[in-house]
């Protein structure tokens, strides 16, 4: 069995985080203003992908998904390679994205919306 450093040894202080998950790959910790800090599947520490205020984020063949300012962004985290896509405007603050193979749901303020891959 092997245990990963303790998270107060990090270089990084005061995390505040949102959202932990792993993959085959890597175990994600979203943090409020760090961004995304990445472990391996060990738990020992790789590196901190630097975002700014992303509230959520989802994991799907290896590409890591957000939404902000009106984009949906796929990050690789072994290049930094980040693309982005433009998506209809919402009613309403935008609240958390969904995606799977084929689909993609954005909820705002104002409900959800689904969108179909052509």
């Amino acid at each position: 069995m092997r245990e990963s450093l303790p998270l107060n040894n990090l270089p990084i202080k005061k995390l505040k985080p949102i959202l932990l998950f792993n993959d085959e790959k890597y175990l994600y910790l979203l943090d409020a203003e760090k961004g995304i800090l990445l472990f391996d599947n060990f738990g020992s520490y790789l590196k901190t992908i630097h975002l700014e205020d992303i509230k959520n984020i989802q994991v799907l063949n290896s590409l890591v998904y957000y939404f902000t300012n009106g984009k949906l962004h796929h990050l690789n985290p072994q290049t930094f390679a980040d693309d982005a896509v433009n998506l209809p405007p919402l009613s309403g603050a935008e609240k958390q994205v969904f995606i799977n193979a084929d689909k993609l749901w954005l909820s705002s303020d104002g409900g959800v919306k689904l969108f179909l891959k052509k």
